[in-house]
Protein backbone atom coordinates (compact mmCIF):
# COMPACT_ATOMS: atom_id res chain seq x y z
CA UNK A 1 0.00 0.00 0.00
CA UNK A 2 1.37 3.36 -0.82
CA UNK A 3 -0.05 6.93 0.58
CA UNK A 4 0.59 10.40 0.35
CA UNK A 5 -0.66 13.52 1.24
CA UNK A 6 -0.72 16.59 -0.77
CA UNK A 7 -1.76 20.34 -0.14
CA UNK A 8 -4.56 21.82 -2.53
CA UNK A 9 -2.50 24.98 -2.90
CA UNK A 10 0.38 23.07 -3.89
CA UNK A 11 1.64 24.77 -7.17
CA UNK A 12 2.77 21.24 -8.53
CA UNK A 13 0.42 19.13 -7.51
CA UNK A 14 -0.47 17.47 -11.35
CA UNK A 15 3.15 16.33 -11.11
CA UNK A 16 3.07 15.13 -7.33
CA UNK A 17 -0.04 13.12 -8.13
CA UNK A 18 1.64 11.56 -11.39
CA UNK A 19 4.81 10.85 -9.28
CA UNK A 20 1.65 8.75 -6.81
CA UNK A 21 0.58 7.09 -9.31
CA UNK A 22 3.81 6.20 -11.53
CA UNK A 23 5.17 4.57 -8.11
CA UNK A 24 2.04 3.17 -7.66
CA UNK A 25 1.86 1.56 -11.28
CA UNK A 26 5.31 0.64 -10.98
CA UNK A 27 5.07 -1.18 -7.32
CA UNK A 28 1.88 -3.20 -9.37
CA UNK A 29 3.29 -4.10 -12.70
CA UNK A 30 0.58 -1.45 -14.33
CA UNK A 31 0.89 -1.50 -17.85
CA UNK A 32 1.69 1.70 -19.43
CA UNK A 33 -1.31 2.66 -21.11
CA UNK A 34 -3.12 1.55 -17.59
CA UNK A 35 -1.47 3.62 -16.16
CA UNK A 36 -1.86 6.41 -18.10
CA UNK A 37 -5.75 6.11 -17.37
CA UNK A 38 -5.52 5.95 -13.67
CA UNK A 39 -3.13 8.76 -13.41
CA UNK A 40 -5.70 11.24 -16.03
CA UNK A 41 -8.19 10.34 -13.62
CA UNK A 42 -6.39 11.02 -10.34
CA UNK A 43 -4.75 14.36 -11.39
CA UNK A 44 -8.52 15.69 -12.31
CA UNK A 45 -9.98 14.46 -9.47
CA UNK A 46 -7.04 16.02 -7.40
CA UNK A 47 -7.35 19.17 -9.44
CA UNK A 48 -11.46 19.64 -9.09
CA UNK A 49 -10.73 19.00 -5.25
CA UNK A 50 -7.99 22.01 -5.16
CA UNK A 51 -10.33 24.34 -7.31
CA UNK A 52 -13.73 23.46 -6.50
CA UNK A 53 -14.24 21.86 -3.02
CA UNK A 54 -11.52 24.05 -1.23
CA UNK A 55 -11.88 27.30 -3.50
CA UNK A 56 -7.83 28.03 -3.69
CA UNK A 57 -8.18 27.31 -0.11
CA UNK A 58 -5.60 25.59 1.84
CA UNK A 59 -6.30 22.02 2.25
CA UNK A 60 -5.19 18.42 2.44
CA UNK A 61 -5.58 15.38 -0.15
CA UNK A 62 -4.80 12.25 1.25
CA UNK A 63 -4.09 9.54 -1.45
CA UNK A 64 -3.74 6.14 -1.26
CA UNK A 65 -2.72 3.35 -3.83
CA UNK A 66 -3.04 -0.32 -3.54
CA UNK A 67 -3.63 -3.05 -5.87
CA UNK A 68 -4.09 -6.82 -6.40
CA UNK A 69 -3.70 -9.53 -9.01
CA UNK A 70 -6.70 -8.11 -11.34
CA UNK A 71 -7.05 -4.02 -10.09
CA UNK A 72 -4.74 -1.23 -9.00
CA UNK A 73 -6.72 1.45 -7.34
CA UNK A 74 -6.31 4.59 -6.03
CA UNK A 75 -8.64 6.36 -2.76
CA UNK A 76 -8.52 10.12 -2.45
CA UNK A 77 -9.79 11.90 0.35
CA UNK A 78 -10.66 15.55 1.11
CA UNK A 79 -12.29 17.50 3.83
CA UNK A 80 -14.34 19.53 1.48
CA UNK A 81 -17.71 20.49 0.48
CA UNK A 82 -19.64 16.66 -1.33
CA UNK A 83 -19.19 16.34 -4.55
CA UNK A 84 -19.71 13.30 -6.58
CA UNK A 85 -18.18 13.91 -9.88
CA UNK A 86 -20.51 11.70 -11.90
CA UNK A 87 -23.35 14.43 -11.20
CA UNK A 88 -21.53 16.94 -12.77
CA UNK A 89 -20.75 15.23 -16.48
CA UNK A 90 -21.93 16.19 -19.89
CA UNK A 91 -23.93 13.84 -21.79
CA UNK A 92 -21.41 13.51 -24.70
CA UNK A 93 -18.21 15.32 -25.00
CA UNK A 94 -19.36 18.39 -28.00
CA UNK A 95 -17.61 18.84 -30.57
CA UNK A 96 -14.49 20.80 -31.13
CA UNK A 97 -16.10 23.21 -33.20
CA UNK A 98 -18.47 24.20 -30.91
CA UNK A 99 -18.55 24.33 -27.29
CA UNK A 100 -22.19 24.49 -25.72
CA UNK A 101 -20.47 24.57 -21.98
CA UNK A 102 -17.26 25.28 -20.46
CA UNK A 103 -16.00 22.39 -17.76
CA UNK A 104 -16.70 18.82 -16.84
CA UNK A 105 -15.08 17.59 -19.71
CA UNK A 106 -12.28 16.89 -18.25
CA UNK A 107 -14.16 14.55 -15.37
CA UNK A 108 -15.48 12.73 -18.73
CA UNK A 109 -12.74 11.60 -20.29
CA UNK A 110 -10.60 10.90 -16.89
CA UNK A 111 -14.03 8.50 -16.03
CA UNK A 112 -14.39 7.07 -19.29
CA UNK A 113 -10.69 5.30 -18.74
CA UNK A 114 -11.82 3.94 -15.43
CA UNK A 115 -12.94 0.61 -14.90
CA UNK A 116 -14.54 1.61 -11.17
CA UNK A 117 -15.26 4.93 -9.42
CA UNK A 118 -16.98 4.91 -6.10
CA UNK A 119 -18.15 8.30 -3.83
CA UNK A 120 -18.82 8.61 -0.79
CA UNK A 121 -19.37 12.19 1.67
CA UNK A 122 -19.61 11.09 5.29
CA UNK A 123 -20.37 14.79 6.58
CA UNK A 124 -17.18 15.86 7.07
CA UNK A 125 -15.59 15.05 3.61
CA UNK A 126 -15.68 13.06 0.34
CA UNK A 127 -13.65 10.30 -0.29
CA UNK A 128 -13.43 8.56 -4.31
CA UNK A 129 -12.36 5.43 -4.85
CA UNK A 130 -10.77 5.09 -8.48
CA UNK A 131 -10.31 1.97 -9.79
CA UNK A 132 -8.42 -0.06 -13.26
CA UNK A 133 -8.17 -3.29 -13.90
CA UNK A 134 -4.96 -4.54 -15.34
CA UNK A 135 -6.36 -5.65 -18.47
CA UNK A 136 -8.63 -3.32 -20.90
CA UNK A 137 -12.23 -3.92 -20.56
CA UNK A 138 -15.45 -2.86 -22.60
CA UNK A 139 -15.99 0.93 -23.18
CA UNK A 140 -17.40 2.46 -20.05
CA UNK A 141 -20.10 4.63 -19.19
CA UNK A 142 -18.92 7.17 -16.38
CA UNK A 143 -21.58 7.86 -15.42
CA UNK A 144 -23.18 4.04 -14.80
CA UNK A 145 -23.37 2.84 -11.18
CA UNK A 146 -24.32 -0.20 -9.36
CA UNK A 147 -25.72 -3.67 -10.94
CA UNK A 148 -23.71 -6.64 -12.46
CA UNK A 149 -23.25 -4.88 -15.68
CA UNK A 150 -22.68 -1.77 -14.83
CA UNK A 151 -19.18 -0.23 -15.42
CA UNK A 152 -18.24 2.58 -12.75
CA UNK A 153 -18.57 0.27 -9.14
CA UNK A 154 -15.72 -1.40 -7.47
CA UNK A 155 -17.53 -3.94 -5.87
CA UNK A 156 -14.91 -7.00 -4.79
CA UNK A 157 -12.10 -4.19 -5.82
CA UNK A 158 -9.40 -5.80 -3.16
Amino acid sequence: MRTGRLLSTDEDLPGRTRDFVAALAQEAGLPPERAYWLRLAVDEISTNIACHGYRGRCGNIDLTGDFDQERVWVTIHDQAAAFDAREHLPKTLPAAAARPQLGGNGLLLALRGLDGFEHEYDGTGNTNTLIINRSPSRSRDPRASGGTDEPLTGRDRR
